[in-house]
């Protein structure tokens, strides 16, 4: 009984983690989004030191997902 009660939790634990990490997944695809739009934006205005901005954004990005 004490080993079905300590798998349970186990599974549950795994269960919440993979949500968090789609979550953050979720969150890294939407930043990478903003940021490609924030640079087609800049380019069309003209706006060099925002199409500047959106390059470190999307730099921050890859730099956050690789590690």
């Amino acid at each position: 009984m004490k080993n079905l009660l300590i798998a349970a939790v186990a599974v549950l634990l795994m269960n919440s983690a993979a949500f968090a990490q789609d979550d953050t997944k979720q969150a890294h695809k939407d930043m990478k989004k903003e940021a490609k739009a924030m640079k087609k934006e800049a380019k069309k205005e003209g706006n060099d030191m925002k199409a500047d901005s959106a390059k470190a954004m999307k730099k921050m990005h890859k730099s956050m997902k690789n590690s």
